[in-house]
């Protein structure tokens, strides 16, 4: 028992182990992508924040560059103005140009076209010669302008550059400017995406990524070769993606991970995390969590089981061996263990359990007296020489006190005695037997063997079966006539075909009485009934040897006459019923007297027909056309 207890508590205790870890195991799972989610939106909210702050800078920067530009280009108009000798002198241009801090420096005629400078290979070009020096020619027209260019490439080579132009003070000149943005171009690579993915901190197996939302293209990406890919290609769903609260999981590059999106104003921004990597402190942690509970499973299997081994197991298995005792029949046994609370209560329990059953013999004797009911109730086994009896038993047997006494004392003699009576069953009914005696009995007996004891009830039906034959005499026998009713003929004749030989030389005779409706007429049906007796009676003295004789209902009777040794004696006998219509006579109320007539059909019995119904039928036909003649006879 120790072991079926340790193995199904270790099962049980394993069982809401694994589940625990399950359970435990996804909801980590959950924690750390929701972790993931959420550190990924703080991060999207960060990187958002420094491209609009870098973006804020960069508008500074460029009206500062503007204001530079054009403050220098004032600077060298004015140099030139003051020096013209310097415009056609390239050396004293590129000093200037050092002075001033600038790139390149070109001054136009007031047609537009540039015949000074520090470049000479753009000597020539004209206001009209690209897009980028095309942006000065309103200044043709309007000598007050100054103008400040964005950054741009350059007509000549597309060199990014950013140009500011003025007229000189005389109106002779435009002088035009030129920088290279190195603070805009630096501002402006601080709000590369790549760039500002550097500025955070990437844990490893994460990747950042940007998404042009009309393209579809990586534009910016932590891992370099992602970029220019689209989202396809990486096959990632943009159902999924554009479900910007949730993460989901996904295959890029043959890599399981798991992925977070998030628009802003100008791109998605992305973040993807290696499942190995996201889920490798909850596998640790269970695998440390696992380690843990089997070491603390033991410790709790161990102190269970030796609790259950002290207290428990030898409790129950001194309990078990009193029950043993009990089960067999050792009702005096009683069980002490009180090793706990619990098993004193039990031990208190059991014992008033037999103590209970002790006194279940007399509660149910006196139930069953209380009932009225002639039902008796004993018991016994191996292990106790008396018997247990309700009080009802000994009167059942009709027994003696002191013969009750000797009996009910020694189980042995008690089974002798039951065995006895067995031996005297009465005929036709099952499991009843006769008492003998002064006016005889009839018991039932009912015995239930179970192992070493035997449990058995014990009914007077006396009453039931006198019952039973006044109602089996009453069925048997009509009453009006006496003669056999229709049911009992039925049975006898079951019976004599049953054996045709009994029969020997026989007939089966159907009756019908003449006159039973004018003698209901003429005087009532009390008079009918008299003349249906007095037809009973004759035909029943017909032969008072072997004849059977019925009233099958109405006017209707039956006669079997059987047993003749030769057909002169049975021809004798139906003479006899022949002679004996017409010439007796019944007496009625009031002194009247009527002859008894009736109709006669007869069926001889051969080996070639023994159905008594086959027999039954044609005598009946014969008898109701000789009855169809006795009326066209009497009518005559």
């Amino acid at each position: 028992m120790k072991r079926k207890i340790t193995r199904r508590l270790s099962i049980l205790i394993i069982i809401a182990l694994l589940l625990f870890l399950a359970i435990n195991y996804v909801l980590q799972m959950i924690t750390a992508q929701n972790d993931m989610v959420r550190s990924s939106k703080e991060l999207f909210w960060q990187i958002d924040n420094l491209v609009e702050q870098n973006e804020e800078e960069l508008d500074v920067v460029k009206e500062d560059i503007k204001e530079v530009c054009l403050i220098r280009a004032k600077a060298a108009a004015y140099i030139f103005q003051e020096k013209k000798e310097k415009i056609k002198n390239l050396e004293e241009i590129n000093k200037i140009v050092d002075l001033l801090q600038i790139d390149e420096v070109h001054i136009f005629n007031k047609k537009g076209t540039i015949y000074s400078g520090s470049e000479p290979e753009y000597y020539g070009l004209k206001m009209d010669s690209g897009e980028q020096i095309r942006f000065f020619k309103p200044m043709l027209k309007d000598k007050s302008m100054s103008l400040c260019q964005d950054i741009t490439a350059n007509t000549a080579e597309k060199k990014m550059m950013q140009y500011a132009a003025v007229w000189m003070e005389d109106g002779s000149n435009i002088v035009q400017i030129g920088m290279e943005p190195e603070r805009v171009i630096e501002q402006t690579m601080k709000n590369e995406v790549s760039y500002v993915f550097s500025c955070f901190a990437n844990p490893p197996g994460s990747t950042l990524l940007a998404v042009n939302p009309e393209t579809d293209k990586i534009v910016g990406s932590t891992d370099f070769n992602l970029l220019s890919k689209t989202t396809d290609d990486l096959g990632i769903d943009k159902e999924k993606m554009q479900r910007w609260e949730d993460g989901f999981h996904c295959n890029i590059n043959g890599k399981y991970v798991y992925c977070v999106f998030q628009k802003t104003d100008s791109v998605i921004l992305g973040r993807t995390y290696e499942i190995s990597e996201l889920y490798r402190n909850v596998n640790t942690d269970n695998i440390r969590l696992i380690f843990y509970m089997v070491i603390i499973t033991a410790i709790i299997l161990y102190c269970i089981t030796h609790y259950l081994d002290r207290n428990i197991i030898r409790s129950i298995s001194d309990i078990n061996d009193k029950l043993q005792h009990i089960a067999a029949g050792n009702l005096d046994e009683r069980v002490t263990v009180e090793n706990t609370p619990e098993f004193a209560l039990l031990s208190d329990q059991i014992n008033h359990m037999v103590k209970s059953i002790l006194e279940t013999t007399d509660t149910l004797g006196a139930a069953l007296d209380a009932t009225k009911q002639p039902i008796g109730i004993f018991e016994y086994n191996q292990e106790m020489e008396r018997v247990r009896v309700t009080t009802r038993v000994s009167q059942i047997f009709g027994l003696s006190n002191e013969k009750a006494s000797e009996l009910f004392a020694d189980h042995v003699l008690f089974e002798q005695w039951v065995d006895a009576l067995c031996q005297n069953p009465l005929e036709g009914e099952e499991g009843i037997f006769i008492l003998e005696g002064k006016r005889p009995r009839y018991i039932r007996v009912e015995t239930f063997p179970k192992a070493n004891s035997v449990f058995g009830i014990v009914i007077d039906r006396t009453d039931d079966i006198r019952k039973k034959r006044q109602m089996e005499m009453a069925l048997s026998q009509d009453e009006l006539t006496k003669l056999c009713s229709r049911r009992a003929f039925y049975v006898k004749l079951d019976e004599m075909f049953a054996e045709t030989d009994k029969l020997k030389n026989s007939a089966v005779i159907m009756i019908d009485a003449d006159d039973l409706k004018k003698v209901n007429d003429t005087y009532g049906h009390g008079d009918g009934d008299r003349y249906l007796c007095g037809i009973a009676e004759l035909l029943d003295s017909i032969d008072n040897g072997n004849q059977i004789t019925a009233r099958l209902g109405g006017d209707e009777f039956a006669i079997l006459i059987y047993g003749k040794e030769t057909q002169e004696e049975l021809d004798q006998v139906l003479q006899k019923l022949y002679d004996s219509r017409d010439t007796n006579r019944v007496k009625l109320t009031n002194e009247h007297e009527v002859l008894l007539r009736y109709s006669i059909g007869v069926a001889l019995v051969s080996k070639e027909e023994t159905d008594y119904h086959v027999l039954l039928k044609q005598a009946d036909l014969q008898m109701y056309q000789e009855k169809k003649e006795r009326k066209r006879a009497q009518a005559k």
